[in-house]
């Protein structure tokens, strides 16, 4: 098999009201959390409502810290004073970067085993 070269994601900057911080790829183990409160925030955004917000803020406010926590260079502290907005469009960048890294990542996926499969041939 052939030495293969993985890029490692570059973070992303983010300017918030307050200072600005970095976001990174997601670590393969809070991948699953990552996941959940992706699905959630999705459905909310689907049928948006003042008893779905409420829901959503009971039920995922925790993950949301959690998931912002490994995803940023926020401290615990800074997270837990975000007004809900920002929290919001934070997640929604930390998800739009995660997207292009895993994006980028399939598609250097196919294209090496292709090459592979091509090679074994």
């Amino acid at each position: 098999m052939s030495e293969l070269s993985v890029i490692l994601p570059e973070a992303t900057k983010v300017t918030l009201p307050n200072g600005s911080c970095y976001v990174h790829a997601v670590e393969l183990q809070y991948l699953e959390m990552f996941g959940e409160l992706s699905t959630e925030l999705l459905k909310l955004l689907q049928n948006l409502s003042a008893s779905n917000q409420s829901e959503f803020a009971k039920n995922h406010s925790a993950k949301l810290r959690s998931v912002l926590r490994v995803t940023t260079t926020l401290s615990r502290w800074k997270i837990r004073r975000l007004q809900l907005p920002v929290a919001i469009e934070l997640f929604g960048v930390v998800m739009e970067t995660n997207h292009y890294f895993f994006a980028h990542s399939l598609a250097r996926a196919t294209r090496v085993l292709a090459g592979e499969a091509y090679c074994n041939a």
